[in-house]
């Protein structure tokens, strides 16, 4: 289910997702098992959820955001993390080309003709991922990127990353300038800027209105 978006009987299920969320009466998920989230993540994504329940999620993604109904800075968010375990494993076969084929591939096989064939490269990828725990939260992270790209109808979100409060921010600019972005990206490395009240300022310069 969480792999596939042409899933039948969707209008019943998202009915049945709704209801389970709505028991939760806005509590925070208690698991802070990061599969379980990324998979009620991508659920809410898929079936139209994520506005109303994305508050239920104990993910430090989420946690991390100023604005959670911002899909674009999730979207930042989430590439962030799949470019990260990328750069870790630079030897590793299972690349998000390969992932993303698969999921691909797997919303049309997996319903229509129940399964690949046994000597496919994908049987063959799924083995792999079936071998390292890791790729669980890599798949979800990869399958949620692809959701977020069809929500935003972008397959890449400009951004601008200062370093505020001695933590590294994200910042989703109306009007992206790739200047502006270089200059900053040098001046964080030498300045930090502070928060408040949901604006980003240097001394009492505000410099970036987060507000929605």
């Amino acid at each position: 289910l969480v792999l596939t978006d042409r899933v039948y009987e969707y209008h019943y299920l998202r009915d049945m997702l709704h209801s389970i969320f709505t028991q939760q009466a806005e509590v925070r998920v208690k698991s802070d098992n990061v599969v379980l989230n990324l998979c009620l993540l991508s659920l809410m994504l898929d079936f139209g959820l994520y506005d109303d329940h994305a508050a239920l999620l104990n993910l430090g993604v989420t946690k991390r955001m100023t604005n959670l109904s911002d899909k674009r800075q999730l979207q930042v968010e989430v590439a962030n993390l799949i470019h990260e375990f990328d750069r870790n494993n630079t030897s590793d076969s299972v690349t998000r080309i390969k992932l993303e084929s698969l999921i691909f591939e797997a919303s049309y096989k997996f319903l229509v003709n129940k399964g690949f064939p046994v000597q496919s490269r994908q049987n063959e990828l799924i083995q792999q991922l079936n071998t390292n725990p890791a790729y669980q939260q890599h798949l979800l992270l990869c399958k949620i990127n692809m959701s977020l790209c069809q929500i935003n109808k972008s397959v890449e979100v400009d951004y601008y990353k200062v370093r505020c409060n001695g933590q590294y921010r994200t910042i989703i600019p109306h009007n992206f300038s790739k200047s502006t972005a270089e200059y900053l990206e040098e001046v964080t490395k030498r300045y930090t800027f502070s928060e408040r009240d949901k604006r980003i300022e240097y001394g009492d310069v505000a410099l970036f209105d987060l507000r929605p």
